[in-house]
């Protein structure tokens, strides 16, 4: 799974990564919100929430290109 291996080969990044249930109040309003169509879906976001980047579908990007936002 992706994220358990980015955590696993980016353990020290700063930004908390999280998850969401897609069938989930929550995860339906977060998808809601950011107009996330697709599945799975990775977002970049500030602390304040507005997206940096973003990816859906099957075409994930690599490991490290996400963990540039991390370590920004």
């Amino acid at each position: 799974m992706f994220i358990h291996d980015f955590q696993s080969r980016h353990g020290s990044v700063v930004r908390k990564i999280e998850t969401l249930d897609s069938q989930s109040r929550e995860g339906m309003a977060t998808m809601s919100l950011y107009d996330i169509m697709q599945q799975p879906a990775l977002l970049a976001l500030t602390d304040d929430g507005q997206v940096l980047q973003h990816w859906t579908g099957k075409d994930l990007p690599l490991m490290d290109e996400v963990a540039s936002y991390f370590y920004g």
